[in-house]
């Protein structure tokens, strides 16, 4: 079976960083907002926290990010892209966020507390294992480079992030 097209732009995985800042920069406006009692912008920004940190896994495993009409195609880019046991159950965690933009942006109805405070705890984990997969990832990258250049630059050997933590290769 092919796997389904979406549209992407390709980026170079050096901005994965960019987007998560982004990610943070927007969870902590979803904060801040929660303080005033704003639940429509913490919604929204809830939801541009879990979008960015979605485009940054993508940046750096990928080197691709999504520009389809649909926030949901960035759900069916990771499972293309990323290895991960929790995988599913990220998803998840990002679509229910995904399904809050309508409302907080959209619908003639403002956002709950109870809904904004969902959609902040949800956008919150999912940045937080977003953070992970790319400190795990970068890590053993750095331990890979840093074995080749110091200990054994005259040897040929495997790359030891393959090794070390093959569930995120």
């Amino acid at each position: 079976m092919t796997p389904k097209k979406f549209k992407t732009r390709t980026v170079s995985r050096e901005r994965s960083g960019t987007y998560l800042k982004k990610a943070g920069e927007f969870l902590r406006a979803s904060e801040s907002a929660m303080k005033l009692g704003d639940w429509d912008a913490v919604g929204l920004n809830a939801v541009h926290a879990a979008i960015s940190a979605a485009d940054a896994l993508l940046v750096y495993y990928g080197g691709v990010r999504s520009i389809g009409d649909s926030h949901h195609d960035v759900a069916g880019l990771l499972q293309q892209h990323i290895k991960d046991d929790q995988l599913g159950s990220k998803i998840q965690t990002l679509s229910t966020v995904l399904s809050y933009k309508s409302l907080s942006a959209y619908e003639d109805r403002e956002v709950t507390e109870a809904e904004g405070r969902d959609a902040e705890k949800l956008a919150r984990r999912f940045l937080e294992w977003a953070r992970s997969r790319l400190a795990w990832r970068q890590a053993a990258e750095l331990l890979d480079f840093w074995c080749r250049t110091r200990l054994f630059a005259n040897t040929q050997f495997l790359p030891l992030h393959k090794f070390a933590f093959p569930a995120i290769f």
